[in-house]
């Protein structure tokens, strides 16, 4: 009875060790946040990164992709030129290190396709914090035909997903491959939805 109790307890054991292992060497997650964004204007959608304290590189590289939602009267597009607010953020994910790259959007005039990334200024390695670090706040523009009224286009939707390409990565100070990036990036954690919301009505004071 006695070696059964033990030999369970040692099970046990192994599993828990392996469990904190497996918790120790978890793979980045990289998250593309649901947005909202004026019919025939302006915004911006976030992308959040979470992984372990532990988890350390230098440079970071991307790739995103703008498909539409079955039929639009308008088309989203990446902007021209990307502000880059991220890097103003006390939530990036280089913190105050940035080298203050830029991202640059692709397949023009559509503009459907987003490229870029970001380097640490001093060259070093930095600690990924606990909970969610934002990577990038991408700066987004709906465009409709030429005369069309906006409130038109408010049922337009459209995915924005991080892409599992070359362009896509994290490297360490020493251009070693980084922490690698979870499988559930590139399906529905990686995809958000952008949707249309309706032009305020003007106030009319009286």
């Amino acid at each position: 009875m006695k070696y059964f109790l033990l030999k369970d307890l040692m099970v046990a054991s192994l599993i828990v060790m392996a469990l904190s292992i497996a918790q120790a060497r978890a793979d980045l997650v990289v998250a593309v946040q649901n947005t909202q964004v004026q019919s025939g204007g302006f915004g911006k959608v976030d992308v959040l990164i979470e992984g372990m304290p532990n988890d350390l590189f230098a440079i970071i590289n991307y790739e995103f992709l703008i498909t539409p939602v079955g039929e639009t009267v308008g088309i989203l597009q990446f902007r021209v030129p990307q502000l880059s607010t991220e890097i103003l953020r006390n939530d990036y994910v280089l913190g105050n290190d940035s080298g203050a790259f830029t991202s640059i959007p692709h397949n023009s005039p559509s503009n459907d396709v987003l490229i870029g990334g970001d380097a640490t200024a001093s060259g070093l390695d930095v600690a990924l914090t606990s909970g969610n670090s934002l990577l990038v706040s991408m700066d987004v523009e709906h465009v409709l035909p030429f005369g069309v009224d906006p409130r038109v286009a408010v049922s337009d939707e459209f995915t924005i997903t991080i892409q599992n390409s070359v362009n896509t990565f994290f490297l360490n100070a020493t251009f070693m491959a980084g922490p690698a990036i979870d499988l559930s990036s590139f399906g529905s954690a990686g995809t958000g939805l952008i949707s249309m919301t309706a032009v305020p009505e003007p106030s009319i004071l009286g």
